[in-house]
Parts: C-alpha cells; structure tokens; sequence
C-alpha cells in the first residue's frame, strides 16, 4: 500500500526490580566503576524545579548542537515543554565544580518512562568528567523510586555505521536491559522530495562516519 517498513531497535531497562539487584545488573567496569569515579569527582545530579536552570538545559544542549554541526535550538522548546508537559515532562542536570556538564530528560506516562536529549558538554569530556554515567544512574533510581516499570534509553542502531553510532550502543548496552526490535513504516506522500531528502541524510551521516573516523 505504498507504506516502507523499517527495523529499528531500543534498550528496555526493567526497573521493578530491587535497586540492589538493578545496581548489579550493570557492567561493572564500564557502568559501575564511572559512577563511582563521578561520586568521588564530586559529580551532582539534581532534577530542574526553576526556569533558570530550564534555561541552562537548553544552552547546554545549544552548545553540543552548534559543536557538532547543528543548528542549536531555541531555549522556548524546553522552557514549554517544562511549563505545559509537567508532570510528564522532566528534565536533569549534572554538575561539577559549580558548572553544569550534562543534562537529559524524560518523558513518563503510564508507568513507562522514556530518555530524550542526553548531553555532556565537550569540557566535560576532555576531563574525563563521568558526568553522563551518573546522570544515567540516578535517572533509573528516579524511576524505580516513582513505581515506573521501563526505563525506554530511546534507540540504538541495529548495524552501527559509524564510531558515534557504536560509542551510543555501547554506552546504552552498559545498563542491564534488554534490545527490543520494531518495525516504523513510513509512507512518502511526495515521493520525488522524500528521495531528495533521504539522500541528503544519507550524504551527511557519510561525510560524518569519514570525519570522525
């Protein structure tokens, strides 16, 4: 019926179970040991409660868009979506040394909650700050202490491309859940543009797998 299937996957973590159990289902050398080497860098996540602190998501992740050669995004798209999605809508900071370094937010409905927006600045990673692997931890403490059932990390690539691509499943592997498959089928209402597009797309993640590697 003119409709294009397409596989893509995600990681489900079940967060139900004990914490302590949660705690050892994450590899311990890659998951494990970075958080407690951002406990002891003195690394702090704090859920946003003010429109300043919306505002330094919102920069922070600007700031990542314009370095990997994005266009940033205006600050009113977090600033709405915390004043008209609360509850459902909540965003994180990470901070070291009274600077924030990390950011990401969730979505939850219905018990199942949902990544979106993970971001740790470049300084952050240039001093191998683990800024992200704490924000990820205290994100499924979070859930698991609200009575959320899954934790959906929000896709990886089933046949990863590139090094960026690889580095994302395998950060999102770490955590103990599982890779769920599903189809997305997509129906191209103007054929002749959707081909134009998908080859521009398709162009831009070449150039950036050749550049990054």
């Amino acid at each position: 019926h003119g409709y294009r299937a397409e596989s893509r996957a995600t990681i489900l973590i079940d967060v139900r179970k004990p914490l302590e159990q949660l705690w050892d289902g994450l590899k311990k050398d890659v998951a494990r040991t970075p958080i407690r080497k951002a406990q002891k860098q003195g690394v702090r996540v704090r859920q946003v409660q003010y429109a300043a602190e919306v505002r330094q998501f919102a920069e922070l992740v600007s700031a990542w868009r314009r370095a990997e050669g994005f266009p940033p995004y205006e600050a009113a798209r977090y600033e709405l979506m915390w004043i008209y999605l609360r509850p459902a809508c909540v965003l994180f900071l990470a901070e070291y040394e009274g600077e924030v370094v990390g950011g990401a937010g969730l979505w939850h409905f219905n018990r199942w909650a949902h990544l979106f927006t993970p971001v740790q600045s470049h300084a952050a990673r240039q001093r191998r700050v683990y800024a992200g692997d704490l924000l990820c931890w205290e994100m499924i403490r979070w859930c698991h202490e609200r009575g959320c059932t899954v934790f959906d990390l929000s896709g990886v690539s089933l046949a990863p491309a590139s090094p960026k691509e690889i580095g994302i499943r395998r950060f999102k592997e770490k955590w103990g859940g599982r890779i769920v498959e599903y189809p997305v089928f997509t129906r191209a209402l103007k054929p002749a543009r959707w081909k134009l597009a998908s080859a521009a797309r398709h162009a831009r993640r070449t150039i950036r797998a050749f550049v990054q590697a």
